[in-house]
């Protein structure tokens, strides 16, 4: 199995034995938490975010309730590399006018290494550089909580369910090991799928270069 990604047109496509199938998925939570009315396509699939990078990720916060809200997500996508943190949700308007505040953190040995915490009242798109005082090293965490303002003069906000921490790590996020649990049983009695052939590649390959480095067992 192989799975590509073009810049261009921001999708993904997965191989299977050399051969893209059309497909489409219907993820019960997917179409639960979207409203979906019918199953959406998945092979080729959008994918619209940054690709991963150590220095350039996502943070989702969880705890939003879309049928009181109207938001499907809310996330923060942050970069080590400009120093900047951008705020965004889905969909980017919403009738009930909610207004949100971020605050990030960064700790050190268990210990926090700002004086204070950046605090920054966010709309979608909402972008802000992190200040001179955030010297990060590799280990590091860095945590970021998101708020939900009742006014705009409130300074304090409810917590939109609870703080993201992410290990500020090195290297590529290889996936290499196997999945447990996917029968939804108990984690040591479902579904075992093995990934112990890991390659990377520095552009998309072709189909004929995808069917000809396919292997069955």
């Amino acid at each position: 199995m192989a799975m590509t990604f073009d810049p261009h047109s921001q999708t993904v496509t997965a191989y299977l034995n050399g051969r893209a199938t059309p497909c489409v998925h219907i993820d019960p939570v997917i179409r639960s938490v979207y409203g979906d009315a019918a199953p959406r396509e998945a092979n080729p699939f959008p994918f619209t975010w940054p690709i991963y990078s150590p220095r350039c990720f996502i943070l989702k916060f969880n705890g939003y309730n879309y049928a009181e809200s109207g938001v499907y997500e809310h996330w923060l996508e942050v970069n080590l590399e400009e120093r900047r943190i951008t705020f965004g949700r889905t969909p980017a308007r919403v009738q009930s006018g909610t207004k949100y505040r971020v605050t990030i953190n960064l700790f050190r040995d268990a210990r926090q290494v700002l004086p204070r915490p950046i605090s920054v009242p966010v709309d979608p798109g909402t972008s802000f550089p992190l200040p001179d005082e955030f010297n990060w090293r590799w280990g590091d965490e860095l945590e970021a909580t998101l708020y939900e303002l009742k006014t705009d003069a409130d300074d304090g906000g409810q917590p939109v369910g609870t703080p993201v921490r992410r290990a500020l790590l090195s290297g590529a996020p290889f996936t290499f090991g196997r999945a447990l649990g996917l029968g939804g049983i108990h984690l040591d009695k479902g579904t075992q799928v093995w990934i112990d052939g890991v390659a990377v590649f520095n552009r998309v390959l072709s189909p004929s270069e995808l069917e000809m480095i396919a292997f069955t067992r």
